[in-house]
């Protein structure tokens, strides 16, 4: 009967190799498992990052965006009639010239709308909107990613080697 207490104690229990590939099938599951909760944690803190700056940034783009409308609208809206009355008066002046009149009203509009367009062009162009803390933490989960793809490519040569070396 000890005997084949033995037989039975010796069938049941693993051999290396078989003990080893479950625990490491499951240390692979486990990691890669734990690399998928990583990137889906990295989506998720991404993107309410980038919705808290876009937050911190919308009131003065938006300030500013609208006041380009607005001013340019209001220009357009008040120059244009005006615009008909100076290019007929200075027709007139110039004896029947009306390209010329054209020409100096164009000239005197470009030179006092072009300025103040630029200066609202600029202030928009001023607000930092490169959402530099999303870039850095990117960058960061990135860099972490790689850096456990890296250790589970090192683990799974090693225990390649490991196991060949059971053979």
């Amino acid at each position: 009967m000890a005997i084949s207490d033995n037989y039975q104690y010796s069938s049941q229990q693993p051999t290396n190799r078989e003990a080893r590939q479950p625990h490491s099938e499951r240390a692979y599951s486990s990691v890669l498992n734990e690399v998928i909760a990583s990137a889906k944690d990295v989506v998720r803190s991404e993107v309410n990052l980038f919705m808290t700056e876009f937050r911190q940034f919308q009131p003065h783009l938006t300030k500013h965006i609208s006041q380009v409308v607005i001013f340019g609208t209001l220009l357009v809206m008040s120059v244009l009639p005006f615009l008909a009355f100076m290019v007929i008066g200075l027709g007139e002046l110039l004896d029947g010239r009306y390209w010329l009149s054209s020409l100096i009203v164009s000239a005197v509009c470009a030179m006092i709308g072009g300025p103040l367009a630029l200066s609202a062009f600029r202030k928009i162009k001023i607000e930092d909107i490169n959402f530099s803390q999303t870039r850095r933490s990117l960058y960061e989960a990135v860099e972490s990613t790689k850096q456990k793809l890296e250790k589970i490519k090192t683990s799974s040569k090693g225990s390649a080697n490991g196991s060949k070396s059971y053979n």
